[in-house]
């Protein structure tokens, strides 16, 4: 897992990644056979974002992604993360 804080989007996009970062990560999921996700907080304080999103990898295949990849991941910012059916919640 990434854990990464923005306070806004920039020009209409999520930039969590570069592109070599992007690529190393891709690299450990595969060579490691584990899921990797991207957890983001968007608005608000790093320690209390407005908003957040725990992405699969799979869906982040871009250093930048628009809101229609990444709001269908949004999770309550107050609730503790845990593994269920394959995902994390």
């Amino acid at each position: 897992m990434e854990c990464k804080f923005r306070s806004d989007l920039y020009e209409g996009k999520l930039h969590w990644s570069n592109p070599e970062q992007l690529k190393r990560y891709q690299d450990f999921a595969r060579e490691n056979k584990h899921p990797f996700f991207v957890a983001a907080g968007l608005g608000g304080a790093p320690s209390y974002p407005e908003k957040m999103f725990c992405i699969p990898l799979e869906e982040a295949r871009y250093p930048a992604l628009y809101p229609s990849v990444f709001e269908k991941f949004e999770r309550n910012p107050d609730k503790n993360f845990f593994w269920k059916n394959g995902f994390l919640k």
